[in-house]
């Protein structure tokens, strides 16, 4: 099994969870809390493939000063933005993780049995969150069109 390493493209994604398409340009948030910035899209690229030193001062260098003119997110749309950039291994690590620490939670001893029991129940639930989201369509999504072989399927069902 490889290590919980992202790779490029899996961090292009993490990062670009921080935006959202407003009108011709973005609305970069820095924090799902924060209020949204404008930026170009050429800005957003230049945030989205760092220099090789990893260092992304040029773009809050060329934001800084903005007005944060735009309003919050939803709180679950960022959630589900960041969930989305998670990779699908790591949740399965979550939830590998999280029920280790159930079983165990079972064989300590009353007074902190709930430690371990909490902890694998969140973290199991984190990563079933992670999964879900990475393998599941986002709600309101169209559906994908139709093959014309499954039209002619569909239109004889209905004959």
């Amino acid at each position: 099994m490889r290590p919980f390493r992202s790779t490029r493209g899996e961090e292009r994604s993490f990062l670009a969870s921080s935006f959202e398409p407003n009108g011709d340009g973005y609305a970069f948030y820095r924090h799902h809390l924060a209020r949204g910035v404008p930026v170009t899209a050429e800005e957003r690229e230049a945030y989205l493939n760092p220099p090789l030193d990893g260092s992304r001062r040029a773009f809050f260098e060329a934001i800084r000063g903005r007005e944060a003119s735009l309003p919050r997110r939803p709180w679950l749309r960022s959630e589900r933005a960041t969930l989305a950039g998670i990779p699908a291994p790591f949740g399965l690590g979550l939830i590998v993780v999280g029920a280790g620490l159930l079983w165990r939670g079972l064989a300590v001893d009353e007074p902190w049995r709930w430690l371990p029991i909490a902890a694998g129940a969140l973290g199991s639930a984190y990563g079933l969150l992670i999964l879900a989201v990475r393998l599941l369509p986002p709600p309101g999504a169209a559906a994908p069109p139709l093959t014309p072989d499954e039209k002619q399927i569909k239109c004889r069902r209905f004959e």
